[in-house]
């Protein structure tokens, strides 16, 4: 990385209030030579954007994802963003001020892949992947601890993918360690509820609910990346309006 800046946000933000959504631009300039981020977040008014707020903080270790998909929320007032090694970074748009909340002990020592997703009420959820085994964290407190994560589920992977007929190896032979095999996090539904993955060159759709997982796209050798997913809800079947004659 050289001594430039780089964006490692410009995303749209959305939230829910009384009279509707609010929605938001939000740029994170970081500076490695000085090893600073700078939020920039810009609320829509009307058919205008106005600045909201600014603020500058001191980090280091950012988080390195192979797809780079790295996880940015927002709930109620705050954005928390999954970008270093050792903590979720959260500004408060409020009072226009940086805090940091403390990885899950397990989730320093493996590292791994990580989304964050929102929570009703108030928190976040957090979603860890490595080794073929998946566990979703909920955090609720106030002064960023690691003792504030609560470990609600965790789903091993390894049985799910058998039952769908996909792995990394071309035998029957258990004593086959994929445990290596390189697992993506595309997208993570709010509460945690869902979950779109990559892994064995398919994407999978995994109900964190009822610990289901599903085959939604197989990648070819024309078609070998996955660059994003946007996971939206809609009614089922759709319905259409009707053609004029």
């Amino acid at each position: 990385m050289d001594d430039k800046e780089l964006y490692i946000f410009r995303e749209f933000l959305s939230k829910e209030t009384d009279h509707g959504l609010s929605y938001f631009w939000f740029e994170l300039r970081y500076s490695s030579k000085e090893e600073k981020a700078t939020a920039c977040v810009y609320k829509l008014q009307g058919d205008a954007w106005s600045m909201q707020t600014s603020a500058t903080t001191q980090i280091s270790g950012l988080h390195s994802s192979l797809l780079n998909t790295l996880s940015i929320v927002l709930i109620d007032d705050k954005v928390y963003m999954g970008i270093t090694n050792h903590n979720i970074l959260v500004l408060d748009l409020t009072s226009s001020t940086f805090s940091t909340i403390k990885y899950p002990n397990r989730v320093l020592e493996v590292g791994g892949e990580i989304m964050l997703s929102r929570a009703n009420g108030s928190g976040v959820y957090l979603v860890h992947v490595t080794a073929l085994q998946l566990c979703v964290w909920l955090h609720r407190g106030c002064d960023g601890s690691m003792e504030d994560w609560l470990l609600l589920n965790t789903i091993g992977l390894r049985a799910l993918c058998a039952n769908l007929k996909i792995s990394n190896s071309t035998t029957e032979d258990e004593d086959d360690d994929d445990d290596d095999t390189d697992v993506f996090i595309h997208a993570v539904g709010d509460n945690a509820e869902f979950v779109f993955l990559q892994m064995y060159g398919c994407v999978l759709h995994l109900d964190v609910r009822s610990s289901t997982l599903q085959k939604v796209y197989g990648l070819t050798v024309k078609n070998a990346q996955v660059s994003s997913v946007h996971p939206f809800f809609m009614t089922w079947p759709p319905i259409f309006p009707a053609l004029r004659e």
